[in-house]
């Protein structure tokens, strides 16, 4: 309750209705000074001030806030439908993560983040359908994320590095599958979206096996590649006759690397409802022990020639085993995986 000199109150209040103060705070705001007094000497306004100094600063925010709501709306219909898409996309990932305590949800937010926040032109490809335009389509992702190219590039000298420094040995093997798997994670983004989004599996209107095994197609002509690299800057430092077997080896293991990495970018939320494991220090879950496996089973299973060999030294003879465990190993994960996802 604001009082004038004459014990008389302000007339924006009379009456305590705080609209008619709000109302007579912006009357009191726009009028002119010599305008709008009361017959006993006092203006209409917030202020009640009789030398008149400062009875515009008290209805200073009540201007303000009617000037700038007619801004705001004006600006809602000119925000990007883009970054609202993005920012909703986003909040529904990250939700979904924290309700279902998924370790890969980072991975999904920030790829769905990255993507949506481009505006990719055509793909530059001829028109293809059926199979083709499935290897087309990672072609074009690939294509448009150079920088995995760049992960791939540092993750082949990785067993190099772990090779002069601990030489062969159990250390080396896992130093090998760790980075085979890293370099060839990010090429594995649409057969994840293909076992996360089955409509969108489902317009393409091809049998499970075929789709899995075309998304298949790129992961493992670069890990034939990437195979080849690391076991070159590995025969650079190998002396002896069977250094020129280490590129060999290294692209005969290039299927099976190819098939843990797609393995390990299917695999979905945590299985929380998997029994614990009770041990004398506690309770250990076996839901994220699941998560965290899937992948690297396969990899090591199809792989183990080559895994063999870089902890004994001696590559020439696993050549020919790692070629047929790679080959059998990603055709029978393609056509049970596909199998699964066909009544999905």
């Amino acid at each position: 309750m604001v009082r004038v000199r004459h014990g008389q109150r302000a007339g924006g209040i009379v009456g305590g209705n705080h609209r008619d103060h709000l109302l007579g705070c912006a009357v009191g705001w726009f009028d002119p000074p010599g305008d709008g007094a009361s017959p006993g000497g006092t203006r209409r306004g917030c202020s009640s001030d009789p030398r008149g100094e400062h009875r515009h600063l008290a209805c200073f925010p009540a201007g303000t806030s009617t000037a700038a709501a007619p801004a705001a709306v004006w600006r809602l219909d000119r925000l990007p439908q883009r970054q609202l898409a993005a920012g909703s996309t986003w909040g529904a990932i990250a939700g979904a993560g924290l309700v279902t305590v998924d370790p890969g949800i980072a991975s999904r937010a920030a790829e769905e983040r990255r993507w949506a926040a481009r505006a990719p032109r055509g793909g530059g490809l001829p028109r293809i359908a059926g199979p083709r335009a499935v290897v087309g389509h990672d072609l074009v992702t690939a294509r448009r994320s150079p920088g995995q190219f760049l992960v791939a590039a540092a993750a082949l000298l990785v067993p190099a590095l772990v090779g002069v420094l601990t030489g062969w040995g159990v250390v080396l093997a896992a130093g090998w599958l760790l980075s085979g798997l890293a370099a060839l994670a990010p090429f594995t983004v649409n057969a994840r979206r293909d076992r996360d989004l089955p409509a969108l599996r489902r317009l393409l209107n091809l049998p499970g096996p075929v789709l899995l095994g075309t998304r298949s197609v790129l992961p493992a002509v670069l890990a034939v590649a990437w195979g080849v690299g690391a076991g070159l800057l590995l025969a650079a430092r190998t002396p002896g006759a069977d250094g020129w077997a280490w590129p060999v080896l290294g692209a005969a293991a290039g299927p099976g690397l190819a098939a843990g990495a797609v393995r390990a970018a299917r695999r979905g939320a945590v299985r929380h409802e998997l029994p614990p494991i009770v041990t004398p220090m506690g309770v250990l879950p076996t839901g994220p022990l699941h998560w965290a496996a899937t992948g690297w089973d396969i990899a090591v299973l199809c792989t183990l020639p080559a895994l063999t060999a870089l902890v004994t030294g001696a590559p020439t003879a696993m050549i020919l085993p790692q070629a047929i465990v790679s080959l059998v190993g990603l055709v029978a994960f393609v056509l049970v995986a596909g199998r699964g996802d066909g009544g999905r």
